[in-house]
């Protein structure tokens, strides 16, 4: 009984993240390594382009800067709760709340989202994400949101695909334009 009213009112003794490395942003760090080394293995296996098209840099480098750079950030996790305690900083206190209904609603949104992409294409994805997400999350102005919805993918369009020359997957446009 004694034991159980020291832990319950020892933060330092309740928790598994008392010492240098927090357990539990350890396992998140765990996790997240254990995607980037598939999604850097997959970055390896990209065909090759021509010299022509290649302009000096490989298919995946960019992919893998990005996984790098996310690597390099997850190294810090573990640690983070260390150094943020020294501050006076306290990670556990936020972690206690659950998490919200909506988070869960807007990830699901955006994994449809990301499976209709293909379909869809980038423009009309973006429009799809720029509409839905601000109604999902209770926005009540249609004008702004239509403005929005309508203005941002145009403009990434203008600038990616006309400034710069990217190519921008059209989806579904290509059938409906043509």
């Amino acid at each position: 009984m004694v034991k159980k009213k020291l832990k319950r009112n020892n933060p330092a003794l309740s928790q598994k993240s008392a010492g240098l490395i927090n357990f539990k942003d350890l396992m998140v760090a765990i996790i997240i390594f254990a995607i980037i080394g598939v999604f850097f293995y997959e970055s390896t296996q990209f065909d090759e382009v021509s010299n022509l098209l290649g302009e000096n840099i490989k298919p995946g480098t960019f992919p893998q800067i990005l996984i790098i750079s996310i690597a390099l950030m997850t190294l810090y996790l573990p640690f983070e709760n260390y150094f943020l305690k020294k501050q006076g900083k306290d990670l556990d206190k936020d972690r206690k709340t659950p998490i919200l209904k909506i988070t869960w609603l807007s990830m699901l949104f955006l994994f449809i989202a990301v499976v209709f992409s293909s379909f869809l294409g980038i423009v009309l994805t973006m429009a799809f994400v720029c509409l839905g997400l601000p109604i999902l999350w209770g926005e009540k102005n249609f004008y702004i949101i239509t403005g929005y919805a309508l203005g941002f993918p145009v403009l990434i369009y203008f600038i990616f695909q006309k400034l710069l020359g990217v190519y921008l997957e059209p989806g579904i446009l290509s059938v409906i334009l043509n």
